[in-house]
């Protein structure tokens, strides 16, 4: 969600791409600026009035000026004991299909797809992490 008076922008010191990328889910208060080629990562919150100009993790809440990492949320999988584990040989039925559990848009959606984005979702994170750590 974007809600009112939000800027997404270039800072006009780089070529190339320039603007912003929102991932999934985000939220992004009132008058929040995220300004420069950065990664607002899936499920992130950015409290209002505040400027970004630092990548953000997913599922983080970051506020200020500039915006700084207020605190982190866990992913719903990982907060009911889910691993981001990929599939094994133990969620296969005797005719080598994939149970089902969970809809999307009225369709099923299989537990080797909800294990790729979970997977997804902790590389994600992890890779924001080796980002910062640099």
């Amino acid at each position: 969600s974007i809600l009112q008076g939000v800027t997404l922008g270039g800072t006009g010191k780089e070529a190339g791409d320039r603007h912003p990328k929102v991932g999934k889910h985000v939220i992004l208060y009132d008058s929040v600026s995220v300004l420069g080629n950065i990664q607002i990562g899936d499920g992130a919150i950015v409290n209002a009035k505040s400027i970004v100009t630092k990548p953000v993790p997913p599922m983080a809440i970051v506020s200020g000026i500039p915006a700084k990492i207020e605190s982190e949320r866990s992913f719903p999988e990982e907060e009911e004991g889910h691993s981001s584990d990929v599939l094994d040989d133990n969620d296969r039925n005797e005719d080598d299909t994939i149970t089902t559990s969970g809809s999307v848009d009225g369709k099923k959606k299989t537990k080797e797809i909800e294990k790729v984005e979970q997977l997804i979702m902790h590389l994600s994170r992890e890779q924001w992490k080796n980002s910062v750590a640099r």
